[in-house]
């Protein structure tokens, strides 16, 4: 009775490991996990690019995002936080550590609760050196493996996987 219940034991666990290997294979091979960690991937690769201008991914995707409504005032920090995807306790901890960095600039907005964020000096200055550093970065150390139509390719499915979520 002992050795068939231990018997029964080991054979539940080699069951349990292949179906604990089987979701792994499964879960490495989802379109959701390779999305997920290509975009951890390219965060890191960003990361190395900014490296030497002592800026995070973070703030370079907000530095750019407010580079586009310069001529419009700037953004509000309930905009940035939509444009950006992040919550609202996160991008206010993004934001102050910006203007403690002297990135940004606040001004008053339309009423005395609101207020507009824009790139200062030091802030526009960042963007002029990495934008040339990212666009060299990304197709000679990343891109290397696909050919102009694939990346074409690869780009218009993304767009049209992002319209689907009302992204676009």
């Amino acid at each position: 009775m002992v050795i068939k219940k231990i018997m029964n034991e080991k054979a539940e666990s080699k069951i349990k490991k292949k179906h604990q290997n089987s979701y792994a294979e499964e879960f490495n091979e989802s379109l959701a996990h390779n999305l997920v960690r290509l975009g951890h991937l390219m965060r890191q690769e960003t990361q190395r690019c900014l490296r030497d201008l002592e800026v995070t991914p973070e703030q370079w995707q907000a530095l750019v995002y407010l580079s586009g409504y310069q001529g419009e005032g700037g953004l509000t920090q309930n905009e940035l936080a939509e444009i950006t995807l992040k919550d609202k306790t996160t991008i206010s901890r993004l934001v102050e550590n910006m203007l403690k960095l002297d990135l940004l600039v606040r001004t008053e907005g339309e009423d005395r609760r609101t207020y507009r964020l824009q790139l200062s000096e030091k802030g526009r200055s960042i963007v002029d050196k990495a934008w040339p550093l990212i666009g060299q970065h990304f197709p000679q150390n990343v891109y290397t493996g696909l050919e102009k139509d694939e990346q074409a390719e690869l780009l218009r499915l993304l767009q049209k996987l992002r319209r689907g979520m009302h992204d676009l």
